[in-house]
């Protein structure tokens, strides 16, 4: 069983790795596939826009595993503003006590934090060398994980 109804997920750093090549990060096709069997909803709320999503091309097969995604586009303010948060909450009926928002960055825990959601900061390799565990302490993200099995873990009951 699990802790949340609802994960929502920041895309570039977070599910996507955008470098030389454009790729799923680890473990993500496993672990969205695990979450959605299970009944759990998966949405995206990102600050880009919609052709972010032709890369990588993994991604086309994940993408009806997502209730929605909300870009950019379809929102007045951007993250670090709750707005993108609260209108996927809206759309599926559910609560801030439902969800959980999944980021790799301050604006998306801030988000998170502010729409009343708990939240979980990813912290891979190439990440964790840009935060400082001050920095962490401040941001006061309900979780931290370093991979997506670790994340699995965590929200399991």
């Amino acid at each position: 069983m699990h802790l949340y109804k609802l994960l929502i997920f920041d895309w570039e750093g977070c599910l996507v790795q955008l470098g030389a090549k454009a790729e799923l990060s680890d473990g993500v096709e496993e672990f969205l596939k695990k979450l959605h069997s299970d009944g759990v909803k998966l949405a995206i709320v990102t600050n880009g826009g919609t052709a972010q999503f032709d890369r990588p091309a993994e991604f086309a097969a994940l993408k009806p595993l997502f209730a929605t995604i909300i870009t950019a586009h379809d929102v007045e303010r951007s993250k670090p503003h709750p707005e993108g948060i609260e209108k996927i909450l809206t759309q599926l009926d559910l609560t801030p006590d439902d969800a959980l928002m999944v980021g790799d960055t301050e604006r998306d825990i801030m988000a998170g934090r502010t729409a009343g959601l708990d939240t979980a900061l990813y912290l891979p390799d190439q990440n964790a060398a840009s935060y400082q565990d001050k920095d962490i302490g401040q941001l006061d993200p309900t979780y931290t994980f370093r991979s997506f099995a670790e994340l699995k873990s965590l929200i399991l009951v």
